[in-house]
């Protein structure tokens, strides 16, 4: 019976000494939600059980640990961790996990796509003015709170979505968070 690849990557983060034994071609069938959380695809993850999950992965597959080892099992542990830590970090970025898990449902979000929605532009744009205008930390303070509301307003639709398994919208509310994720840098950028 052939085995599942996650089940051979489980067994393989384990017991760090058949390292060597690890066919990266596995990786193929694997999404990093197999391998830092567990489980299916899903928008809602718990960050802190992600995190904890990534540290003893890290622990066992990091090239540190294989210092002494052959060139072979250290180029491997690179590419393993290399492979973890990327997953990691798309994970808990809720705009990262929510790119991936459109890619992962045939959804995948383009740099050329833009939503056709002139009131959402606009007020983007008049945010964006804002932003830019700003004398003081008070001023940028207001627009922090309010783009962190629109954030927070997105993440909750964009959970319903992916739960609906309405991808159309989950890809359309993508867009959005992207559109506020970029004036949340331009106010953490905001130097006045």
């Amino acid at each position: 019976m052939e085995q599942k690849p996650f089940f051979a990557f489980s067994r393989l983060l384990q017991n760090d000494a058949h390292i060597h034994k690890f066919d990266p071609k596995m990786w193929n069938d694997l999404t990093y939600f197999d391998v830092l959380t567990g489980s299916k695809p899903t928008f809602d993850v718990d960050i802190k059980k992600l995190r904890q999950k990534f540290l003893r992965l890290q622990q066992v597959a990091h090239p540190d640990t294989f210092a002494k080892a052959s060139d072979t099992e250290k180029g491997l542990a690179d590419v393993l961790s290399s492979w973890i830590n990327k997953g990691y970090s798309t994970l808990r970025n809720p705009l990262s996990r929510a790119k991936y898990l459109l890619k992962l449902e045939g959804h995948e979000i383009t740099e050329a796509q833009k939503l056709n929605d002139p009131t959402l532009i606009m007020e983007v744009l008049e945010q964006r003015e804002e932003v830019e205008s700003c004398k003081s930390e008070e001023q940028l303070e207001a627009i922090r709170k309010y783009n962190s509301e629109k954030i927070n307003e997105t993440l909750d639709q964009l959970s319903k979505a992916f739960n609906d398994k309405d991808y159309q919208q989950a890809h359309d509310l993508t867009i959005q968070l992207q559109y506020w994720d970029n004036i949340q840098e331009a106010i953490n950028n905001w130097s006045g």
